[in-house]
């Protein structure tokens, strides 16, 4: 008893020592890459705390690498504070900077004054001039602003300091709606001087988003548009226009624009507009609700150097109007995005045989609206386009699956938004397919809205015997109410290098946009396997598997 008693240790005291020095010690021992990795993780306020405990921790904590970007703003005074101190010390190292809704928005100059090296600026909701106006006075390499819902920001002052002091910016976002049901509108832009001052800058940027929503959108637009002057080094531009007409008057005064991303209202096209000259755009992304096509068309055939095509129609088409659309696709594009918003009208399958512009890699047709469409004629076009690698479609029959997998060798992403008509018999045809120089490659699959009578047990087995998916990355099936664990091992043989797998069940609790439960609590529906099986799957593979059994909406952007 003795002995044991001498083993023990003097007092609990020093055993709490001891274990403090070991877990000090731990930490002092991991190689200073892994601490700069985990410094990096922190934000600026903790990262500046660290620097404090000791001359080791502070050369690691102000490495200029952790410093290049930080955030500033929704904190505590304290946390401006020890941002203003460690941004002076590093003045020459913060390359970007956020700065959000500051409780102390004067704390913002200091840092901005600071960082003399600053290329990349963001405000959110941080009112008044003065930050653009330390920007102007001693950021002189910046590069990019972006001023987001900033009550009046740009005043004078402010542009003519950013014109005298910040010679080299060349992208510039600007944007101003309705948050949290109260408006934050941007300066007003009907002065003259701060119309000429804008405008000045304006010509001088490659990059420009005017971004407007709510009440004042025609207002703030509308004496832009007007007065916005010839811009040479402009090659982006996002813009509202309330009339087709005023877009055809913009564009001419940006003689090098190569990406656009534009919205318009109703409009006719006039009688003297019938022919526009030929424009150098790249990209175009087109929002609109024109009474018919012939603003679509009029402009997609002055853009002969067009390579990828996004167009978002809200209003009624019929089904030769898109025909007339795919017909005067220029022969160069390579990505092309429909959505009809479910208003196309009288569409028929032989609608959708115009031939396709062959180099086409990405394809994406959302919201025809047409239930009974099958997308046969789309099939026969789209052989044409041997190098397509993204297909979204929203509409799928028994006999184009199985058509997609085989005829369409370099597709590596298809996403199938309706697979309500599918029937059993359209996976039971992929088990038997052969391998031919045109089976397709998959390396991700989605399909969605599968009735629960066709996705079986069965059903997955038949895909997953398919060479179209042997190098499957990622598969996403949904509705997966009747499935069971049987499926699991014939997508681990099947697909053995999968990453992600997502097998939902359609559930309206969790699909609400305000759900009421929470997981796992009453209400929502069990998913039919459980999570020990999914483990057990997932244990199956020699690398990281990730797996989800809940609703996640999927969205697809050129």
């Amino acid at each position: 008893a003795a002995g044991a008693e001498s083993t023990r240790p003097q007092s609990g005291s020093e055993s709490e020592q001891d274990s403090t020095s070991t877990s000090h010690c731990a930490i002092e021992t991991l190689p200073e890459v892994l601490l700069t990795r985990i410094l990096s993780e922190l934000d600026q306020a903790s990262r500046g705390r660290c620097a404090q405990l000791s001359r080791r921790w502070h050369r690691l904590a102000t490495q200029p690498q952790l410093w290049r970007k930080i955030r500033i703003g929704f904190g505590t005074s304290s946390n401006v504070e020890l941002t203003v101190s460690f941004t002076s010390f590093l003045r020459d190292v913060v390359r970007e900077i956020d700065g959000y809704s500051m409780t102390d928005p004067q704390k913002l100059p200091q840092v901005l004054a600071a960082s003399v090296n600053l290329t990349s600026l963001r405000l959110f909701g941080v009112n008044g001039d003065s930050a653009l106006i330390a920007v102007g006075r001693s950021c002189h390499s910046l590069q990019e602003l972006s001023v987001s819902h900033c009550d009046n920001a740009l005043s004078d002052d402010a542009l003519s300091s950013l014109l005298t002091g910040c010679p080299r910016l060349s992208l510039m976002e600007i944007l101003g709606k309705w948050f949290y049901r109260t408006m934050i509108p941007l300066y007003s832009l009907a002065d003259s001087q701060n119309r000429q001052l804008l405008n000045q800058l304006v010509a001088r940027l490659a990059n420009l988003s005017f971004d407007f929503y709510g009440d004042d959108l025609e207002d703030n637009c509308g004496n832009l548009l007007h007065f916005i002057p010839k811009c040479p080094k402009l090659v982006s531009l996002k813009f509202y226009v309330f009339d087709f007409s005023e877009l055809l008057d913009l564009l001419p005064r940006m003689p090098n624009l190569e990406k656009l991303e534009v919205s318009c209202r109703d409009a006719a096209v006039p009688s003297s507009r019938s022919r526009i000259p030929s424009l150098p755009l790249r990209r175009l992304s087109l929002s609109c609700g024109f009474n018919n096509a012939t603003p679509i068309l009029l402009l997609l055939r002055c853009l002969p150097q067009l390579r990828s095509f996004r167009l978002l129609y809200y209003k009624n088409l019929t089904g030769r109007e898109v025909r007339d659309i795919l017909q005067a696709l220029p022969a160069g594009l390579t990505q092309l995005g429909l959505d009809f918003c479910n208003k196309v009208t009288a569409l028929d399958e032989s609608d959708l045989s115009a031939p396709l512009p062959t180099g086409l890699r990405q394809l994406l047709m959302q919201q025809f609206g047409d239930s009974n469409l099958k997308g046969l004629r789309l099939m026969d076009t789209l052989f044409n386009c041997s190098g397509l690698s993204l297909l979204v479609l929203d509409f799928c029959c028994d006999d184009l699956l199985p058509a997609l997998l085989s005829r369409l060798p370099r597709l590596r992403c298809l996403h199938l938004t309706n697979c309500s008509r599918l029937t059993r018999q359209a996976w039971a045809s992929l088990r038997t397919q052969q391998v031919v120089a045109t089976t397709a490659e998959l390396q991700n699959f989605h399909a969605e809205k599968c009735s629960e009578s066709s996705l079986t047990d069965e059903a997955v087995a038949d895909l997953c015997a398919s060479p179209a998916v042997r190098g499957l990355r990622r598969l996403f099936l949904s509705d997966c109410s009747r499935l069971t664990a049987a499926c699991l091992p014939s997508i681990a043989s099947g697909c053995p290098q999968l990453t992600h797998l997502a097998l939902h069940i359609h559930d309206e609790a969790r699909e609400s946009p305000f759900p009421v439960h929470r997981p796992g609590a009453t209400g929502y529906k069990q998913h039919p396997i459980s999570g020990s099986d999914f483990q057990a799957f997932c244990a199956g593979f020699d690398h990281p598997v990730r797996v989800e059994n809940w609703f996640r909406p999927t969205f697809f952007v050129l």
